[in-house]
């Protein structure tokens, strides 16, 4: 996002070689939260590292970033390697609030393999003054409505039962958020 910032210099070099060490098509970043309101900054997801992961099959793999709010919807917390958005539909859907939601959905489709980067890279600023995400509109609800809807319509029977469980998860919580949200 244009307003968050990488936390030093080394944070590409790292995550290239995530990507290549592991040979995975999506590597999820540790970041820092830094709240502009109170000048303070928080790790987010910490207590974990990418040795919890290793070995598992995707889907169980997945399952448990689900579980534990890792695989979030936002794209900034995410590498891609450039391969996979050629090979599938991951340009992201223009002229919706809510493109991310959709995006890491198909993301999840499309990723045969995942893993960690150990080391927060990136900061995510919040509290900011005009920030579409501090902000609630009725624009905001009819999109992810819209994208929760396009993540239902995918047919999940080719894929395992964790990898389904995982993607269900992923597709309720953002549900729940938006019910919230609707309701605030």
């Amino acid at each position: 996002d244009s307003d968050d910032y990488w936390l030093n210099e080394n944070c590409l070099r790292k995550m290239a070689d995530v990507l290549d060490t592991h040979d995975s098509d999506v590597a999820v970043l540790k970041y820092i939260k830094y709240d502009e309101r109170s000048g303070k900054f928080s790790k987010v997801n910490s207590g974990f590292n990418s040795a919890d992961f290793l070995n598992n099959e995707y889907g169980l793999m997945l399952n448990e970033l689900v579980s534990r709010q890792l695989f979030d919807s936002c794209a900034w917390n995410k590498v891609v390697r450039a391969e996979l958005f050629r090979k599938n539909d991951l340009s992201f859907r223009e002229g919706i609030v809510a493109e991310d939601l959709d995006w890491s959905a198909r993301l999840m489709l499309a990723a045969k393999s995942i893993t960690l980067v150990n080391d927060p890279v990136y900061v995510y600023r919040v509290g900011r003054k005009g920030s579409i995400t501090g902000t609630l509109k009725l624009k905001n609800l009819i999109d992810t409505k819209q994208s929760i809807d396009n993540c239902l319509n995918i047919d999940l029977s080719q894929y395992t039962d964790s990898f389904r469980k995982a993607y269900l998860s992923y597709v309720a919580y953002k549900y729940v958020i938006w019910m919230a949200e609707g309701n605030a």
